[in-house]
């Protein structure tokens, strides 16, 4: 089964991670392993109420990451960046509702 995860990465390196990660998935041959990777962002918009083109981070420094767990694939993930770190509670990976995520 698959959840959400949110992997806190270096701020204002989310772009590089991601391609990182998707570069590091297939040539592992593990693409199955994670469904999507949402880098959260923020569209501003203007006064006529029609978004800019800039986005900006929503939470800067993270990554929100669908995947099967696998303390494996965790530790591939944090090794992607020294100070990439899936967020934990008492030393168990935090779940979160894909209620929270938006897309």
């Amino acid at each position: 089964m698959k959840n959400w995860y949110i992997l806190n990465v270096p701020k204002g390196s989310e772009n590089i991670v991601k391609k990182d990660i998707e570069t590091l998935l297939k040539q592992k041959n593990l693409q199955e392993k994670i469904e999507h990777i949402i880098i959260p962002v923020n569209t501003k918009k203007n006064s006529l109420n029609t978004p800019f083109t800039k986005k900006n981070s929503l939470e800067s420094g993270y990554l929100f990451i669908k995947l099967e767990y696998s303390n494996n694939l965790f530790v591939l993930l944090e090794k992607i960046s020294t100070t990439s770190k899936i967020l934990t509670k008492n030393k168990q990976p935090i779940i979160i509702d894909s209620s929270e995520i938006k897309k």
